[in-house]
């Protein structure tokens, strides 16, 4: 999440974490639980990170 917000992937609004129009949560632990309830969504945003980081 923090490479994601680093990136400009994630977006931090206040304590939110948002990818486009998805709330992932509030707060880091909520964003994490959602991601990890969510696999697919965990790894395309992992891919976007990876290419804005120029890993892909």
């Amino acid at each position: 999440l923090d490479l994601g917000v680093a990136s400009e992937v994630v977006e931090k609004a206040g304590t939110w974490l948002n990818y486009g129009d998805i709330r992932l949560g509030q707060g880091r632990e909520n964003a994490k639980k959602y991601l990890a309830e969510n696999k697919d969504l965990c790894e395309e945003l992992k891919n976007k990170i990876l290419a804005a980081k120029g890993l892909a």
